[in-house]
This record gives structure tokens, C-alpha cells and sequence, in this order.
């Protein structure tokens, strides 16, 4: 993928729906317009087992080994705010904050 792609995991779209309202829907709807969802696939799931099993000391959740793993198998910069969730080094992560 090149450097202008801008994804976003098919697992985001799901955590931004859990905590968002029902106003906010539209919003939404325009977001992803922009986006190119990324689905789940086995070369990723299986990725992201084994970063369950080197990283299993670290409190971090499948959803997060699963977009880490998307990023690495996709060769995507993962941008977030929840840096400490991502110890990997095989991928690069980006606090879009700072």
C-alpha cells in the first residue's frame, strides 16, 4: 500500500460505534467515507496470536493485537493515542497528538 492510503481496521469501526450516539451517526457515516476499512483476515489473526503470546505480560486486548497486526501485515503506520498498547517493534506507531 502506498504512502497516501488511509485505513482503518474494520475493529475501529466497532469501537467507535460502542461509544458513539445515535446524533453522531451522520458524522460517522462521513468518517468512514473517507477511510478504506480493512478487513480481518487469517494471515492477520494468526499475527496476532503470536503477539498475544510474546506480549502476554502486557495488559493488552486481542482487538489491539489484531489492529497491530493489520498495520504490520499490511505495512500501514498505526496512528494512536494508546501508544503503551502497542510494544511492538515491527511496526511503526504514531501518537498523532504530539
Amino acid at each position: 500500500m502506498d504512502d497516501q492510503f488511509v485505513a482503518i481496521s474494520i475493529l475501529t469501526v466497532g469501537e467507535i460505534y460502542k461509544n458513539s450516539f445515535p446524533e453522531e451517526e451522520a458524522s460517522n457515516r462521513h468518517f468512514f467515507k473517507w477511510h478504506n476499512q480493512v478487513p480481518i483476515n487469517f494471515a492477520i489473526a494468526k499475527l496476532a496470536g503470536e503477539y498475544w503470546n510474546k506480549y502476554r505480560n502486557v495488559n493488552i486486548n486481542l482487538i489491539d493485537y489484531l489492529i497491530a497486526a493489520t498495520c504490520k501485515i499490511h505495512k500501514l503506520t498505526l496512528l494512536t493515542m494508546n501508544i503503551k498498547h502497542y510494544p511492538m517493534k515491527d511496526i511503526k506507531v504514531i501518537n498523532p497528538l504530539r
